[in-house]
């Protein structure tokens, strides 16, 4: 008589296996938490990574201040004469002001001394479900023939300002 050491029956199951509708139910409840989740990481990296306003890729930042989360005065310089950095912030939907008529097709004349103010532009950029309000104030220094600008912005933390009318006059 040989004996065998397998002692299982056939009626027990071997490991916990789920039924298909349960296995569906947690699939369909992880697809729809990933898909609620995204606007609240968005949220949550803009608030702990506030985003930034419009600044020219070669611009050197030499002070910081911090009013507040979200809100900061910059003062950067840069080789760009005043009139290309004027271009450089309308491009990204600001409005500018200059104040001294010096800016004549791609040239800019050089003068043995300093413009201050410049120019003055501000705008509004979206970033994500936030928007950032900036201003920016461009001085001409000749000496090394840099450009100076001072931006300020605050992150719009309920989004983009809706648009205004105003009534017609008659």
């Amino acid at each position: 008589m040989v004996m065998s050491d397998d002692t299982t029956s056939p009626s027990e199951k071997t490991g916990c296996l789920l039924p298909l509708w349960a296995i569906l139910l947690i699939l369909g409840i992880v697809v729809a938490c990933a898909i609620l989740s995204v606007p609240v990481f968005n949220t949550l990296y803009g608030i702990v990574f506030p985003p930034t306003p419009p600044i020219p890729p070669d611009a050197i930042q030499t002070e910081r201040q911090v009013v507040e989360h979200g809100v900061e005065e910059n003062r950067y310089t840069i080789t760009q004469n005043p009139c290309e950095l004027v271009r450089f912030f309308i491009s990204e939907n600001g409005t500018c002001e200059v104040f001294w008529d010096f800016c004549e097709a791609d040239t800019f004349p050089t003068y043995n001394r300093s413009f201050i103010p410049f120019a003055s532009c501000q705008g509004i950029s979206p970033a994500g479900v936030f928007a950032v309000r900036w201003k920016v104030e461009i001085d001409l220094l000749s000496p090394p023939d840099q450009t100076a600008f001072r931006m300020s912005h605050e992150v719009l933390w309920s989004g983009m300002p809706l648009p205004t009318s105003t009534p017609s006059q008659p």
